[in-house]
């Protein structure tokens, strides 16, 4: 199989695998929403930030070293391996010592066992990464993506269940563990890949001289994501966590789900493709129409039925979720994009460029935060948003020095899209929000259930943005329509 063959394959099944476990992990959100209370989802989000990081240390660095070489020896993953085991194990010890003084920092007893249980997660981590990368590397998307459906049902099975049985924050933390158990006995059982027992210090150096910048990169980046629950919780209260949480957790279903696909499967193409800049650029230009043609407006739909949407999967007690949803989809618009020329750079094998790019981004994403945290909550989400607008800005720069993809070409090639999607939802906001004089003319005298609401301005809007998208003349819908052409009657699609 081609190439380009194996690329589309892989986003068809790695679209399979993501959405369908984020499908399934949204399901189950939803089920507990209704199960556990505010402050369980608080209690656990005060802990990403230190998970977070631990898990950096295991899951970056090495790990996208050995997916960017263009070769790799057995050697190198067992290095690989015997590495992560040892950091996932000095991280949970610290974890365990230090969790009484992250329970006190908080003032919140319960955070002591849930922490010292969750650390648990970094041993499973430790043992899954060398097989995943061994089929990543092999292009194996269709065993990655069904391993991650059945790991994702294992997880939900069992925090609704406990969720049942009144366990509250508990049930929360089983997900987590028995998703990752699950996933690893899977992974161990569809690689090729056996560990023995071999490590090499050459190769641990010749790897850790492009992972170790790479982990400096991805530790910024993690601090920065997490930093904002930090603070929330630190500054505000347990229960709007739990309410700017599940908005995040929201938010994070269509831009995680597009940015894994496409990531899982840009990275290790670009990586085989590196030396031809000219390739490059080409493939980035399609993956950024792509990508954009799906993202621009699912976000933008998602900002207009925010209100009826939440209320109608999440129940009444979460309506203060629905502003901090509204101000998250402006980052969430751009996150894609963004991610995609961060992940060029590192297949490229920039690391330098890359460690320099993101500790710039993030260093100023910090500070706006931390500013905005002083005003609001609101006010720590739109330093978020700014943050995010000028790090695309950034990105472009360094993709415009290495492949020569301009600025202006972003707007040539996004532009019609971004603008089939906002001449999409100016309508259907005029029918959807209360305060508008469409709303209260056609709907003043009856009541329409919020289901109705979210299914007609989904219908809408789709129409809407398909028929702008004809007018606009925008490629990518052709292109869609031929890779599901070609999944059906099994000809090639022309990419």
């Amino acid at each position: 199989m081609a190439l380009k063959e194996k690329t589309i394959d892989g986003m068809i099944w790695s679209s399979i695998g993501n959405i369908g476990a984020i499908v399934i992990q949204f399901l189950t959100n939803i089920v507990l929403a209704r199960l556990i209370s505010p402050d369980d989802f608080g209690c656990i989000a005060m802990l990403y930030i230190f998970i977070s990081i631990s898990n950096t240390f295991i899951s970056s660095g090495l790990g996208s070293a050995l997916v960017q070489s263009k070769e790799v020896k057995r050697i190198d993953y067992t290095t690989v391996f015997y590495y992560n085991l040892a950091v996932a194990l000095l991280f949970v010890i610290i974890l365990f010592l230090a969790a009484p003084a992250i329970s006190r920092f908080y003032d919140i007893p319960l955070l002591t066992k849930v922490l010292r249980i969750q650390s648990l997660n970094l041993i499973i981590l430790s043992f899954s990464m060398v097989p995943f990368i061994e089929m990543q590397r092999e292009l194996r998307f269709k065993a990655l993506n069904l391993r991650n459906l059945v790991a994702a049902i294992s997880g939900a099975i069992v925090a609704i269940f406990m969720a049942l049985k009144g366990y509250g924050v508990w049930s929360l933390v089983a997900n987590g563990l028995v998703t990752g158990v699950v996933d690893v006995c899977l992974l161990w059982g569809l690689s090729n890949w056996k560990p023995t027992w071999e490590f090499s210090w050459d190769s641990f150096k010749r790897l850790f001289s492009f992972g170790g910048l790479l982990l400096i990169s991805t530790l910024f980046e993690t601090i920065y994501s997490n930093i904002q629950g930090l603070l929330i919780g630190r500054i505000y209260n347990k229960t709007t966590l739990g309410y700017y949480t599940q908005a995040r957790k929201l938010e994070e279903v269509p831009s995680t789900t597009i940015s894994k696909i496409v990531e899982n499967v840009s990275f290790p193409v670009v990586a085989k493709i590196q030396d031809d800049k000219e390739r490059v650029r080409f493939a980035l230009q399609r993956q950024y129409q792509a990508v954009s043609f799906l993202n621009f407006p699912l976000i933008i739909l998602l900002m207009v039925i925010a209100r009826p949407l939440i209320l109608l999967i999440f129940g009444a007690k979460w309506e203060p979720s629905v502003h901090y949803f509204q101000i998250l989809c402006l980052s969430a618009l751009i996150y894609n994009i963004s991610t995609l020329s961060t992940s060029t750079v590192k297949a490229l094998g920039k690391a330098k460029a890359y460690l320099i790019m993101q500790i710039t981004k993030r260093t100023i994403g910090l500070v706006l935060v931390i500013l905005g945290a002083q005003i609001s909550v609101e006010g720590l989400m739109y330093g978020f948003v700014a943050s995010s607008y000028i790090s695309l800005l950034i990105n472009m720069i360094v993709i415009r020095h290495f492949v020569n993809y301009r600025i202006r070409d972003y707007f040539l090639h996004l532009g019609p899209t971004l603008l089939a999607a906002l001449l999409a939802a100016l309508p259907t906001a005029l029918i959807v929000f209360d305060n508008s004089w469409i709303h209260e003319a056609l709907f003043t005298a009856i009541t329409i259930p919020n289901w109705a609401i979210a299914i007609g301005a989904t219908l809408l809007f789709s129409a809407l943005y398909i028929g702008c998208s004809k007018i606009l003349h925008i490629s990518t819908l052709s292109l869609y329509k031929d890779i599901l052409k070609s999944k059906l009657t099994g000809r090639k699609a022309e990419v």
